[in-house]
């Protein structure tokens, strides 16, 4: 078994502080880091002798999570606030070898159950922060978050080939347009 894991998936603001408290908790023990290579200049002073990790994994998303798996980790806690980019670093945590795990959240820590982190989810859906997923606050939370959801799944799959259709129609009308004004048959 060796140290501690920290998943810094949250914004540099947010992680600079559990980083500093993690220091200070778990002083002699060997850390592993996994956060955005943009913020470690920010982090600099804090990392010094811990292995850094960037969240971006060169070898594909799979190949993170097997060497996250090859070592077993004593400790691991992760930052949770309402960004929703970060979710891929989140689930890698969650498939992480780790022995005891800790949530941090914009509302505190939270343990590592099930019920916890739906119930967390959906009062973070509630509450108006919901709006950096990209949403208005004024969008019902259940339809928020079931938006997020969407967005984050099968909005990525279905949307780029949904953009090309929509795109092709917008062309084609472009044109009969376009002829329209010149007086030309369509």
């Amino acid at each position: 078994m060796s140290g501690v894991l920290l998943v810094l998936s949250g914004h540099l603001d947010e992680v600079r502080p559990v980083l500093a408290a993690a220091r200070a908790r778990f002083a002699g023990e060997r850390l592993t880091v996994v956060l955005r290579a943009a913020h470690e200049p920010g982090l600099r002073d804090l990392l010094e002798g811990a292995v850094v990790v960037p969240d971006k994994p060169v070898g594909g998303r799979w190949a993170f999570v097997r060497a996250l798996r090859r070592e077993r980790f004593a400790h691991g806690i992760v930052v949770w606030t309402g960004a929703f980019s970060f979710w891929p670093a989140k689930l890698a945590f969650a498939l992480a070898r780790v022995d005891a795990r800790e949530i941090v959240t914009e509302r505190g820590p939270l343990p590592w159950r099930a019920g916890a982190i739906v119930r967390h989810l959906v009062a973070r859906a509630k509450h108006p922060a919901h709006a950096t997923a990209g949403m208005p606050p004024s969008i019902p939370w259940p339809l928020a978050l079931l938006l997020a959801l969407v967005r984050g799944t099968l909005g990525r799959l279905l949307g780029p080939p949904v953009v090309l259709c929509r795109g092709a129609g917008l062309v084609r009308a472009a044109r009969r347009a376009a002829r329209a004004a010149t007086g030309r048959p369509s």
